[in-house]
């Protein structure tokens, strides 16, 4: 179960999505993953989470997979 009011890192992210976390931060390159760059860091808000693995349009921003 995702928990929408936390963020995940790439760690946590990518076994939720069924990825390594190489593999996630390569898709998040392309745009194929959602994730919020913060510094030298990529975060996965949970509710960006939920959105994607569910199909839904992540919209904006704060989504890059919607490119």
């Amino acid at each position: 179960m995702i928990d929408e009011s936390r963020s995940y890192d790439v760690g946590e992210a990518a076994p939720i999505v069924g990825i390594g976390v190489s593999t996630y931060y390569r898709a998040f390159r392309r745009g194929e993953v959602p994730g919020i760059k913060i510094g030298r860091r990529l975060v996965v808000p949970g509710m960006l989470l939920r959105r994607f693995l569910e199909g839904q349009p992540l919209g904006g921003a704060e989504g890059k997979a919607t490119r």
